[in-house]
């Protein structure tokens, strides 16, 4: 009998070790945290001479939507083979790469990292990145568009009033 329940007791124990961890992000929630790093960089006065060099240009925020993960992907190989070390940043630092990384699980595409052969700023790569980002996040969310529509209406109806 109690090796039944001693057997009993190790599947259990297996079954629970194999079940992948709550923790896993979801796709709104990676695009928040892409949102916050892409703010958090932009404003860190140490990441400036990084985002002053020039890298491809490979974002098009007028087709973020309809270009779907290919976007996202070409930014992550970008992002990917900045040498950090030249900067003087640290690749605890530089969590961008790594947040497109997990964002692309959710949607696999083989990017090639094609271009126009046009280049520019870091800064605007990361700009255009962040606003990709919100308007995927707008498109999963919905309501939560309609709820900033309606806070900037209700932002120009008080400033007209005024």
């Amino acid at each position: 009998m109690k090796a039944i329940a001693l057997l009993f007791f190790e599947l259990a124990l297996v079954y629970t070790a194999s079940i992948s961890p709550t923790s896993q992000k979801t796709e709104p929630q990676l695009l928040q945290d892409i949102m916050e790093n892409v703010r958090k960089i932009l404003n860190d006065s140490k990441f400036q001479s990084l985002l002053d060099s020039f890298v491809h240009k490979v974002l098009d925020t007028h087709q973020c939507i309809r270009n779907g993960a290919e976007d996202f992907c070409r930014a992550e190989k970008i992002l990917s083979g900045v040498n950090l070390k030249k900067f003087g940043i640290s690749e605890n630092e530089w969590h961008i790469a790594r947040l497109l990384k997990q964002y692309n699980k959710f949607h696999v595409t083989n990017c090639t990292g094609s271009h126009n052969g046009n280049e520019e700023r870091l800064t605007v790569l990361m700009m255009d990145l962040s606003l990709c980002a919100q308007y995927k996040y707008a498109y999963l969310h919905p309501r939560s568009q309609r709820s900033a529509d309606n806070d900037a209406e209700k932002s120009t109806i008080r400033a007209n009033q005024h």
